[in-house]
């Protein structure tokens, strides 16, 4: 594939909404493969609902820090719960 046609698979991963705003798509090149933000947010929820029991609805903030050296998720929920996890 050449470097046009890698630009546009990147295109191609957004999405328009119905007031014509871009949704993008982002992901993580680690050494182990390609990770999608989408994801890491979604595991950081599962981690909310199923480990700690709560309701994602309650979920006001969420500042994720993703250290690809060590292939690790740090989070914080609401600025008072952190974790991290492996990706």
């Amino acid at each position: 594939m050449g470097k046009d046609d890698s630009y546009r698979t990147i295109l191609s991963s957004n999405e328009i909404s119905d007031n014509n705003e871009i949704k993008a798509r982002l992901y993580l090149q680690l050494v182990d493969g390609v990770v999608s933000c989408d994801n890491i947010v979604q595991n950081v929820k599962d981690i909310w609902s199923h480990n700690m029991n709560r309701n994602v609805d309650k979920i006001e903030s969420l500042k994720v820090c993703v250290l690809p050296d060590e292939d690790t998720a740090k989070y914080v929920i609401n600025n008072e719960v952190s974790g991290s996890f492996y990706i």
